[in-house]
């Protein structure tokens, strides 16, 4: 099992407003882990922060914003075209539907890039 900047130990600090700065190395790495290898550890360490920051409104729409442009440079970085950014809906990573595209990506987020799929099917652990 991989040891993320982004663990249990770091959550709570990382999900504080005020901590933002600090958290950006840490959701690069979940998410390179997630998009490239669909890793379920990073997938989890993901959610997990999205639900504490839920306890703030101010920390969830830092927290928001980093996991839209963090993981939108990374498909880019690995040559998604136009990528779309993730969001935790349901507790599951989902693409972000921008009001500009809604009529190229329908409301149940259909496939966007190779390992969206996968995304899209990993369920939440209880």
């Amino acid at each position: 099992m991989e040891n993320f900047l982004l663990n249990d130990d770091a959550i709570k600090k990382y999900a504080d407003y005020q901590n933002r700065g600090y958290l950006q190395d840490a959701l690069t790495e979940c998410f390179e882990a997630v998009i490239k290898n669909n890793d379920q550890n990073a997938h989890d360490q993901l959610i997990a922060l999205w639900k504490a920051a839920e306890l703030d409104k101010i920390s969830l729409a830092s927290v928001r914003t980093q996991y839209n442009t963090i993981s939108k440079k990374v498909k880019k970085k690995n040559g998604e075209i136009d990528p779309l950014g993730l969001t935790v809906k349901d507790g599951l990573l989902a693409n972000v539907v921008p009001r500009s595209r809604q009529s190229k990506v329908n409301q149940f987020n259909k496939p966007q890039g190779p390992y969206q799929k996968e995304l899209n099917t990993v369920q939440r652990v209880s």
